[in-house]
């Protein structure tokens, strides 16, 4: 029973919507692109700037271009500090937050850039996991 309860708290302490926030030029293709390895289903809107990733199980992973301004001093403050110029919002299912982990650690080891959480404080943060020897 208590692994049911922690379950059920994990997944809400997972924000809903999510950032990816890379600091040159890039374009939601180039993101498809790095998940080209992998075997991910996916959907692309290259007008639109959107890209649908299926996560399996009925879930799906949706990233959606945006500018790199939020007209809000204390946000637009983190962007210049990470000096972002490619906005993306993320959007999934709290309990495909595992899977979903998956593909922005895949991204983020294969072109950089990082993903962190739609919340006051940009938290948490997922970067690449592959170190370099």
């Amino acid at each position: 029973m208590k692994s049911k309860a922690k379950k059920k708290q994990f997944r809400q302490d997972v924000p809903e919507g999510w950032f990816y926030m890379f600091h040159g030029d890039m374009t939601v293709g180039a993101l498809k692109e790095a998940l080209s390895d992998t075997a991910y289903e996916m959907e692309y809107w290259e007008a639109a700037q959107v890209l649908e990733i299926d996560l399996g199980a009925g879930g799906c992973m949706d990233v959606e271009a945006m500018e790199p301004d939020f007209g809000e001093a204390s946000a637009d403050a983190f962007l210049k500090e990470h000096q972002v110029k490619f906005l993306c919002y993320i959007t999934f299912r709290t309990e495909d937050y595992q899977a979903a982990r998956g593909v922005m650690e895949h991204i983020c080891d294969r072109i950089g850039g990082f993903f962190c959480g739609d919340t006051d404080d940009f938290t948490p943060v997922i970067n690449a996991v592959k170190q370099d020897l």
